[in-house]
């Protein structure tokens, strides 16, 4: 599959389920697997070919289960991602490689760094969530993401079927609303961003090459993304499974003190907790800030400091 020039990949994981991915950058260079936000999909790194290509590095942007082309998987965890990870590793032969996570590509990351430590180069994490199962960071976030926090924090996942059922029951509301959205995909892009973003993220994403990556994202949302923002984000902000205390490996966090997405606390508690952990803090940036900072990650991360 073709979109804006770059061709979608799949590949069948071990479970059946298929996973998706999109290389941009240098194809002999050094591989770095890219985590989207959510909701989102692999494919908003393709911005960042030239990036990529001028510090040597193969981007490899990998959609998480329920995006674009990869297989829902009911029930996951944070754990199953670092085993997806590495049987597309396996699949494209590399021995070791990179990781950065954007949002809620955050906790994926960092999970990966936890898990896969000897198969890794290095570990960014760009405006990042951080766990907020026992002490939640909410102060300065947008109210929408608060309700979200205090929701799935005592969300069981006993309960998944229920989340599904309520779903079901909306659908015929919610679905016109996100044909809408599929059919004046600018014009819905338009409203997020003027009623969520701070000054500084709306300077980025007015950029053409930004908003072409955003409008190409509102056309292809659908139920199936909706169902997996949803799971992300309960992922992100339930117990984890470990403490970022055990990862092992250097971290770079990069974080913006006007992210009104995942305030700026959430940095500063990583950078506090992880033991290799390195703060790049931003001062008069948001959530968007990896589109300044993306050489800066991938120069950093493929370094291995």
């Amino acid at each position: 599959m073709s979109e804006l020039g770059v061709e979608t990949k799949v590949v069948p994981l071990a479970d059946g389920r298929l996973l998706a991915w999109i290389e941009v950058g240098n194809p002999d260079g050094t591989p770095i697997f890219a985590f989207h936000g959510a909701p989102g999909r692999g494919f908003e790194f393709a911005m960042h070919h030239s990036v990529a290509s001028g510090c040597g590095v193969r981007l490899i942007a990998v959609d998480r289960p329920g995006y674009g082309l990869s297989s829902p998987h009911p029930g996951r965890t944070l754990f199953d991602w670092p085993r997806d990870i590495e049987q597309l590793g396996d699949h494209l032969g590399l021995e070791r490689f990179g990781v950065i996570g954007h949002s809620a590509g955050g906790p994926h990351a960092l999970t990966c760094a936890r898990v896969l430590p000897g198969r890794l180069l290095g570990c960014g994490v760009l405006s990042g969530l951080a766990p907020q199962a026992e002490s939640p960071i909410t102060d300065g976030m947008l109210l929408s993401n608060r309700i979200q926090t205090a929701v799935y924090r005592h969300w069981p996942r006993s309960l998944d079927g229920i989340a599904v059922g309520l779903w079901l029951l909306t659908k015929p509301v919610v679905g016109p609303l996100l044909a809408s959205g599929r059919r004046h995909p600018e014009r819905d892009v338009d409203r997020m961003v003027q009623r969520f973003l701070p000054e500084c993220d709306l300077a980025v994403v007015s950029r053409p090459d930004v908003r072409k990556v955003l409008v190409a994202e509102a056309a292809a949302f659908n139920s199936t993304t909706l169902r997996a923002s949803f799971q992300d984000m309960a992922l992100g902000i339930r117990d984890w499974g470990f403490d970022p205390s055990e990862i092992a490996i250097p971290v770079h966090i990069w974080q913006g003190d006007l992210d009104n997405n995942v305030p700026v606390a959430h940095g500063q508690y990583l950078a506090k907790t992880i033991p290799l952990a390195t703060l790049h803090l931003c001062p008069g940036e948001g959530h968007w800030l990896l589109v300044d900072h993306m050489a800066e990650a991938l120069s950093i991360v493929t370094s291995g400091v």
